[in-house]
């Protein structure tokens, strides 16, 4: 049993599987309650939209739009005159059932005839064999129409403020505008008209301002979708409620900087002016506060203000010849000069207050009076052909053989500059020459002995031509402690000398190898004894000096050599 009501469940949900469940597509009718009406009488159009959603734009005897949910709305018409009355809706719908937008265009029109006596309405008689007579209403039948392109238009065709002047005028091409307000004006209405009537305008209307700017969006939507926007900037000044006043003119300080150039090297601070506080500018140094300022024309400007004496003066800020510099104030005991004259120049395409020299030989320079990025008022000197500036605070009378002058001198300081650099250069390298020749020397001078063991050199042998002449003698210098071994110093003294000696003689390897190895002393050459000249002999022999030898180092040797020998001859 429990089986054959398995069985039967599972036939049941596969019939109801297999069974096609209806889907219906979003769609948009339009119907009129009768096709033909007199004048006078009045006809209902409906508007239905069917699972879908969106909103609707009726056209013609109806003009309006509504929002269909899955719904319809029914406006009535009264006919006022002979003719047709057509009424045509268009949107888009969201389809319920694929979430996608389906464009809808539907249009229907009632006949309006004249009055007649014979009554309003349209009807059908019939007869029949008992003679009752019916009227039946007819409804027309919806006339479907080929979709047209949509329209891509989405400009204005007027866009207009209540208050103030839009900047540039209104042209459907151009979208940035600007609108100037004081701070008297709370709020602004902003109109605009779609040049398409089918598109449609969204951000006109009342709206709130701030002090400040502010920033508003007209947005056009064309028929097919595509969307342009309209900005309108209003910019809400602040009216001063504190005045410095200077010369008979009161400025205005303003505290709103939002949208104002900042001077480059300047922050926002807090002064008191009046009592109250006032938003300014101070630089990194400290040295200079400036105050955003207006005239009684609105004109507005940075002012350099001193707050000792509540003085202000101009601050416009300029860039020239490559610096950061601003346009100060010349104070009237500053402008008189001698050998210029005072005025407007002309300096790099910028014109502002300053000097001509009289000179024509000086036609091409301009003397100005500039504050630099530190607050720091200067002198400065402008040459048209070079395009230059230089500092220039020495204000006496400059004239062009002067200017000729200085630039010689100023040639000739660097051509001594150079010079002395030279001469500087010149005199280190010879005093690292001297010093490292000195050091090679190893020696101390004056003291005789060195600072590191000496490693004694053999006498060289040279052949000789004449030995009386070219003989070369070991000298000992003369001093009360030394004694020397005559034996032993003729021994080394004959073997140097005679020519008829080996030269594989060992003496002189004896000789130098009884110095100790630790035997230190200072070097220096021996002066050889005055040769006696031979007649016979007519070459010129050259000597080769042994500068490796000193007379301290022969004296410190032999007596080390001599003490040995003792040594010896006591054991």
């Amino acid at each position: 049993m429990r089986k054959i009501v398995k069985y039967v469940l599972v036939l049941l949900l596969g019939i109801m599987m297999l069974t096609p469940v209806k889907v219906e597509a979003a769609s948009l009718s339009l119907s009129a309650s009768r096709s033909s009406v007199e004048v006078g009488d009045t006809v209902t159009f409906t508007v239905s939209a069917s699972n879908g959603a969106g909103r609707i734009d009726l056209s013609g005897a109806v003009n309006d739009s509504v929002f269909l949910d899955n719904s319809s709305q029914s406006f009535s018409v009264t006919a006022t005159q002979a003719g047709t009355l057509t009424v045509t809706a268009s949107g888009v719908l969201a389809d319920y059932d694929t979430e996608a937008d389906q464009s809808f265009s539907r249009s229907v029109s009632v006949k309006v005839n004249s009055p007649s006596s014979g009554g309003g309405g349209s009807s059908s008689g019939s007869s029949g064999n008992n003679g009752s007579t019916s009227n039946e209403e007819t409804t027309p039948e919806e006339t479907p129409e080929e979709e047209t392109p949509k329209s891509t238009d989405n400009t204005l065709s007027s866009l207009s403020v209540d208050k103030g002047t839009l900047s540039p005028a209104f042209s459907s091409d151009v979208t940035d505008y600007t609108v100037d307000l004081t701070n008297s004006e709370t709020e602004i209405t902003i109109s605009a008209t779609a040049n398409d009537s089918k598109a449609s305008v969204s951000g006109t209307g009342l709206q709130p301002l701030k002090i400040g700017a502010n920033s508003f969006a007209v947005d056009v939507t064309s028929e097919s979708g595509s969307r342009r926007s309209y900005i309108v900037n209003v910019n809400v000044s602040e009216t001063p409620t504190v005045f410095l006043e200077k010369d008979g003119n009161q400025m205005g300080i303003l505290n709103n900087l939002e949208g104002v150039d900042i001077p480059k090297g300047f922050t926002e601070t807090k002064v008191t002016i009046n009592g109250q506080e006032v938003t300014a500018l101070v630089n990194e140094e400290g040295r200079v506060t400036l105050l955003y300022m207006q005239n009684a024309n609105g004109e507005k400007q940075f002012f350099i203000y001193d707050p000792n004496s509540s003085d202000y003066s101009i601050y416009n800020p300029i860039a020239l010849c490559g610096l950061d510099l601003a346009v100060i104030d010349i104070p009237v005991d500053m402008q008189a000069k001698e050998g210029m004259t005072y005025g407007q120049v002309e300096v790099d395409g910028q014109t502002f207050y300053g000097w001509k020299f009289d000179d024509t030989g000086m036609e091409n320079y301009t003397l100005l009076y500039l504050m630099d990025g530190s607050g720091t008022a200067h002198y400065y000197m402008h040459d048209s052909v070079l395009d230059n500036l230089q500092i220039y605070d020495n204000l006496a009378p400059l004239t062009a053989q002067k200017l000729n002058d200085m630039s010689y001198d100023l040639k000739v300081y660097t051509y001594c500059t150079y010079g002395f650099g030279a001469a500087a250069g010149i005199l280190l390298l010879l005093m690292l020459f001297f010093a490292f020749k000195k050091k090679r020397h190893l020696a101390v001078a004056g003291t005789g002995m060195t600072t590191e063991p000496v490693k004694m050199a053999k006498p060289k042998k040279t052949k000789k031509k004449n030995k009386e002449d070219d003989q070369d003698q070991i000298v000992m210098p003369e001093e009360k402690d030394t004694q020397v071994d005559p034996d032993l110093f003729d021994e080394v003294n004959k073997s140097v000398s005679d020519p008829e000696v080996p030269a594989d003689s060992h003496v002189e390897e004896d000789f130098f190898s009884a110095i100790p190895n630790d035997a230190v002393a200072f070097i220096d050459p021996l002066e050889p004894k005055p040769k006696k000249k031979t007649p016979e002999v007519k070459a010129d022999v050259k000597e080769e000096e042994d500068e490796w030898i000193d007379h301290k180092m022969v004296e410190s040797v032999l007596s080390d050599l001599l003490d040995g020998k003792q040594d010896e001859k006591r054991q």
